[in-house]
């Protein structure tokens, strides 16, 4: 937990919490940054005029909506078609991220690559099962299970399973 993320959640500015705490900018500056420490009565003194409590500022205690579970058996999976067959599944993962989105992903093998719409950012691929052949900048990149790749995400690419059905978690995260 640092001070960055309370002052968005609450939204403070720094001079707000400064004032209200006693403390300096700068030091509450460094202390967000991870590259200081708070004394317990400084910690103390945040904790009051942030009205929250010190252990929530320590990372001892989060609010249960800062935590999502997806449980695998409420999970569902939207299918995407074309021309009447389903070019793969997925579910959204994410809910907390603010600057990146988390999918599911099942691929059904197929002779047809699934092509993919150029976006804004980064993408990253982690493969869970199976393997996946990914056209991606002029050649082809076989990943199987346990491989990660991370890309710009604006570079035309498209997906295949290979030998069969492949799972994969997607996360896209904006620059």
């Amino acid at each position: 937990m640092t001070a960055r993320t309370l002052r968005l959640d609450l939204g403070l500015t720094l001079d707000d919490i400064s004032s209200a705490a006693g403390l300096s900018k700068g030091h509450l500056s460094r202390f967000e940054r991870g590259e200081k420490s708070l004394s317990p009565a400084a910690l103390a003194r945040l904790a009051d005029a942030l009205e929250v409590p010190a252990t929530r500022l320590t990372g001892h205690e989060v609010p249960n909506d800062w935590i999502t579970i997806i449980r695998k058996d409420e999970r569902s999976l939207d299918a995407v078609t074309q021309n009447g067959s389903v070019r793969y599944r997925y579910t959204g993962l994410s809910k907390l991220a603010q600057t990146a989105d988390t999918f599911f992903i099942e691929l059904p093998p197929d002779d047809q690559p699934t092509q993919t719409e150029p976006r804004a950012g980064h993408q990253g691929m982690f493969v869970v099962e199976g393997s996946i052949d990914l056209a991606l900048a002029g050649r082809t990149i076989a990943l199987q299970a346990g491989d990660w790749i991370e890309f710009p995400a604006h570079l035309p690419h498209s997906l295949k399973a290979h030998g069969g059905p492949a799972r994969f978690l997607l996360t896209i995260a904006a620059l």
